[in-house]
């Protein structure tokens, strides 16, 4: 279970959890050029740790990852960091799934996706009010 800690606020941070190393190194790099603050999660559970630690300004979060999937991440913000899921994008490859997620939750862009998509998507959350 993750600690309870003081949340530190990161205005322009954005965190991107995947574990498909080529594709997060990808899109890190993308979000960097165009000036974010990108930290990087492997799994579901390094996600909701540093969830619990800091207020990302967006979250991209795969759905399909060990040890704790993104549902599993999405049910943990919603009980512990409602703040966040307006702020959540999805990034699947599996529709069903997103489709379901995207009802409920947050945006979604489906594997493979278009950079451009993706930075447009990032910025459309980042502009969503804080709570």
């Amino acid at each position: 279970m993750v600690k309870s800690l003081a949340i530190r606020v990161e205005d322009n941070r954005i965190l991107v959890a995947d574990d498909d190393l080529m594709i997060r190194k990808m899109v890190v790099k993308v979000l960097e050029r165009e000036g974010y603050g990108v930290d990087e999660a492997k799994d579901g559970a390094e996600a909701i740790e540093m969830c619990a630690a800091t207020r990302y300004r967006v979250v991209l979060l795969d759905m399909m990852m060990p040890r704790v999937d993104g549902v599993k991440v999405l049910r943990w913000l919603e009980e512990h960091r409602p703040d966040l899921i307006d702020r959540v994008v999805v990034m699947t490859a599996f529709t069903r799934l997103a489709a379901e997620t995207a009802e409920r939750f947050c945006r979604v862009i489906y594997k493979p996706f278009d950079i451009d998509d993706l930075v447009s998507c990032v910025r459309e959350r980042a502009e969503t009010r804080a709570d």
